[in-house]
């Protein structure tokens, strides 16, 4: 990449160069937006037909087109060319003409070895249309990984491990007694001197200790 002058967008890795060198790399989302302002350069691009292009159809949140815009301007300000994606308000935004060239793969040609062509525009399919293919192994990001039912079944045992020893170690302990047929439980044992209250056979009562009060009695039944 040593001897492309200027700013470049590779259409299918999404990486970015200025005068051959790298300087950021854009997702699947931003790349298709980025094609579709350099196909209209110099002209004033909807945000709707911007997410058409960055998501094809799919439900985004409304924010998603200002993080994905957000992101190319900050890319291209790192080669001073920030202002040349300008926004239009209550319009959309605008790509300055000749401000990104695009890095040409021959997909028939398929040896991503070789030195890539360089051109200002991307090739278009027989439609007419940006022929830009997102693979599965970009959407992830890079290798997809696949765990094994081995390293799960750990996981799941080491979850239960944990998860029985939190909650045998945090779960609160209740203590009930019986005095004269009326039932008290608490946290910790009384005896029944403690009990500073009245009370009838057959009612029950839950009990904790206040600092500076004592034994407190709270009737549930």
């Amino acid at each position: 990449m040593n001897n492309l002058e200027g700013l470049h967008l590779d259409e299918i890795s999404g990486r970015m160069y200025f005068s051959g060198s790298l300087i950021g790399r854009l997702n699947f989302s931003e790349r298709n937006i980025l094609c579709h302002m350099i196909h209209n350069e110099g002209q004033v691009c909807s945000k709707d037909e911007l997410i058409q292009a960055g998501w094809k159809g799919r439900l985004v949140v409304p924010n998603s087109l200002n993080i994905a815009i957000k992101k190319i301007r900050a890319i291209l300000s790192v080669a001073g060319q920030g202002s040349a994606l300008e926004t239009i308000p209550k319009m959309g935004f605008r790509l300055e003409k000749k401000t990104v060239s695009l890095i040409i793969h021959d997909i028939k040609d398929t040896d991503l070895n070789e030195q890539p062509k360089v051109g200002h525009i991307i090739k278009l399919a027989n439609d007419g249309h940006a022929d830009i293919n997102e693979s599965k192994q970009e959407k992830t990001g890079g290798t997809t990984f696949e765990p094994r039912p081995i390293i799960i079944l750990f996981g799941c045992l080491v979850f239960c491990i944990v998860l029985t020893y939190i909650m045998d170690r945090f779960s609160p302990v209740v203590y009930c007694n019986d005095f004269s047929g009326t039932r008290f439980c608490g946290a910790e044992v009384i005896e029944e001197r403690d009990i500073s209250i009245q009370h009838q056979p057959g009612e029950e009562y839950f009990y904790g200790w206040i600092e500076g009060k004592g034994y407190v009695f709270y009737k549930v039944k």
